[in-house]
């Protein structure tokens, strides 16, 4: 799960640019220390936070995830993304 995790961040980071830590917690709501730790421990953001921030990084939470874009309708892959992010939180 921890490898996931960092493809996640790794993701983040390349579509991030020139943004900040600060501005990418503030757009998901937490703060910049959680954040951090967040990314130092390879855990995801829970779902809301996923989706703010793919909104924020003009990407989509399934890319953000797993890497890989479908055909399916933007709130079909946003369903489908927070049923990972909820099933991964219970681990």
């Amino acid at each position: 799960m921890a490898d996931l995790a960092f493809q996640f961040w790794d993701r983040v980071d390349k579509l991030r640019g020139n943004k900040t830590l600060a501005e990418l917690a503030l757009v998901m709501d937490i703060k910049e220390q959680s954040l951090r730790a967040m990314r130092s421990q390879c855990r995801y953001p829970k779902g809301p936070a996923i989706q703010a921030l793919a909104s924020f990084l003009d990407s989509t939470p399934e890319y953000l995830v797993s890497g890989t874009e479908s055909d399916n309708s933007k709130s079909t892959k946003q369903d489908n993304v927070l049923d990972f992010v909820k099933s991964n939180e219970k681990m």
